[in-house]
C-alpha cells in the first residue's frame, strides 16, 4: 500500500521528465496524450487506495528522512484522498481539453504539458504531506506554475499583467 502513495507524484514527474526529454520528437497532441495518461495513472492510483481509506485505516509513508528530526512525509487520509482525487481528476479533464485546444499553438506546448504536470503534482504533494517544510514547497511550486501559466503568452501585455498579479497573490499568503 506504501507503494500506492507514492504512484501519483512519480506518474505525474514521469511525465514532465518524457516532455523535457522527448518534446523534441512528439508532436503536439502525442504530448497532451502523454500528460493526460500521466495524470490518469496518478488518478488511477489515488482511486486505489479509496478502499485502505474507508475501512478507517490511515496511509502514512516516508518519502526520505531529509534530517534526523524533519523526514519528509505522506500522511493520507479521507480529506487527502478527496483532495487529490479533485487533482488529478479535473487536471486529467483540464489536459484531456487541452490536446485539441494545444493542438494548434506553434511554441511552449512542451512547456505548457510540462507546468501542468508539476502543477498537479504540486497539488498532490500539498494535499499529501505530513510536515510543514513540504507543504510550503509545495506552494511555491503551485504559486510558480500559476505564474507561468498564466503569464503562457508572454508576448501579451494581458497576460504579464495576470502573471504579476497571481505572483503576489500566492506568495504573500505563502510569506
Amino acid at each position: 500500500m506504501n507503494v500506492l502513495a507514492v504512484i501519483p507524484l512519480a506518474a505525474l514527474l514521469f511525465g514532465v521528465l518524457i516532455q523535457l526529454t522527448a518534446g523534441q520528437v512528439l508532436s503536439r497532441r502525442a504530448k497532451g496524450w502523454l500528460a493526460f495518461i500521466c495524470c490518469l495513472v496518478g488518478f488511477a492510483a489515488i482511486m486505489a487506495m479509496i478502499p485502505t481509506i474507508s475501512s478507517g485505516k490511515i496511509i502514512d509513508v516516508t518519502l526520505f528522512s531529509w534530517d534526523k528530526g524533519l523526514p519528509l512525509q505522506y500522511h493520507i487520509d479521507g480529506l487527502s484522498i478527496i483532495f487529490a482525487l479533485m487533482a488529478t481528476g479535473i487536471g486529467s479533464a483540464i489536459l484531456l481539453y487541452s490536446v485539441a485546444y494545444m493542438a494548434h499553438e506553434q511554441e511552449g506546448v512542451t512547456r505548457f504539458y510540462a507546468l501542468m504536470l508539476i502543477f498537479i503534482a504540486g497539488l498532490v504533494n500539498l494535499v499529501c504531506s505530513s510536515n510543514l517544510l513540504l507543504i510550503y514547497l509545495s506552494w511555491e511550486v503551485i504559486g510558480l506554475c500559476s505564474y507561468f501559466l498564466v503569464g503562457f503568452w508572454y508576448k501579451e501585455t494581458k497576460s504579464v499583467n495576470g502573471a504579476r498579479k497571481v505572483l503576489i497573490m500566492t506568495h504573500i499568503p505563502g510569506y
